[in-house]
């Protein structure tokens, strides 16, 4: 019976044995924060009255 689970936690495994061995590769599983994206965060939360 094909199980797919199995897969994905062997593809899991992987992942953690190759983060654990070469942490600077973790910079791929998280993206930089935009300065745009800051900036309007930033002026959108001033106009909010609470």
């Amino acid at each position: 019976m094909f199980q797919p689970r199995q897969t994905w936690s062997i593809a899991g495994f992987i992942i953690a044995k190759t983060l654990l061995n070469e942490p600077q590769k973790s910079e791929i599983l998280t993206f930089g924060e935009s300065p745009e994206i800051l900036s309007r965060a930033e002026s959108n939360g001033k106009e909010l009255d609470y």
